[in-house]
C-alpha cells in the first residue's frame, strides 16, 4: 500500500512525524499500471536505517511508535541481524591487542591470534544457535581504534583494515561450517 501511496501518488514520509509528511490533495486520481501489474522488487537487501540503541532508549513510547510507523511507509525491511562493536567479549589474554608494547584487556583484538578466531567462532555460532531467526551479525573492533601492534598482526595484511578481513573470514569459515546460511558483516 506504500508503495502505491509512494510511487503513484506522491506521498512521501521524509522523517518520523507529521513533519515529515507530504500528502498531495487530489480531487481525481488515477492509477496506471504497464500491463495491469507492478512488480517491485527491492534495489538492495537490508533497508532500514540504523538508530543506536542508546538513542532508542532515551524516546518516548509514541517517538519509537512514530519511527516504527515511518519504517513502515518507507518499505524498511530486510534480513533480521545486529550491528555493533562486539570485539568485548574476548576475555583471554591470548586475544589482547598489543598496544604501546603490552598486550591489553579491553581494546581490541590481536587479529593473528589462533585463540581470537577459536573463541570468535564459537560465539558466533552459539549465537545463532540460540537465534535462529537471525540471518547476519556483525563482527568489529571497538571505537578505541586501538588496533593490535604485534609482529604476528603487521605480517598477517598491509593495514588494519585487510588484518581484520583475514581475521573475519577465518572466523565466517568456521561458522559456515555449522551455520551455511548466517553471514558475518564486518561492521566499522
Amino acid at each position: 500500500v506504500y508503495g502505491l501511496l509512494e510511487d503513484y501518488l506522491g506521498c512521501h514520509w521524509f522523517t518520523p512525524g507529521t513533519l515529515g509528511e507530504h500528502i498531495p490533495q487530489r480531487k481525481t486520481v488515477v492509477l496506471e499500471f504497464p500491463r495491469g501489474q507492478d512488480i517491485v522488487r527491492p534495489s538492495f537487501e537490508k533497508r532500514k536505517p540504523w538508530y543506536n540503541g542508546s538513542a532508542l532508549g532515551m524516546m518516548s513510547t509514541a517517538e519509537v511508535g512514530e519511527i516504527a510507523t515511518w519504517y513502515r511507509r518507507n518499505r524498511a525491511g530486510g534480513p533480521l541481524g545486529a550491528a555493533a562493536h562486539n570485539w568485548g567479549f574476548f576475555e583471554h589474554p591470548d586475544t589482547y591487542a598489543m598496544f604501546a608494547g603490552k598486550r591489553q584487556a579491553g581494546i581490541g583484538l590481536c587479529m593473528s591470534s589462533p585463540k581470537a578466531v577459536e573463541v570468535a567462532s564459537d560465539v558466533f555460532i552459539r549465537f545463532f544457535n540460540s537465534h535462529p531467526e537471525y540471518n547476519h551479525w556483525s563482527f568489529c573492533q571497538g571505537d578505541s581504534l586501538k588496533w593490535c601492534e604485534c609482529d604476528r598482526c603487521a605480517a598477517m595484511g598491509s593495514n588494519n583494515a585487510a588484518r581484520m578481513l583475514i581475521m573475519s573470514n577465518r572466523v565466517a569459515e568456521n561458522l559456515a561450517k555449522v551455520h551455511p546460511t548466517k553471514r558475518l558483516t564486518i561492521y566499522a
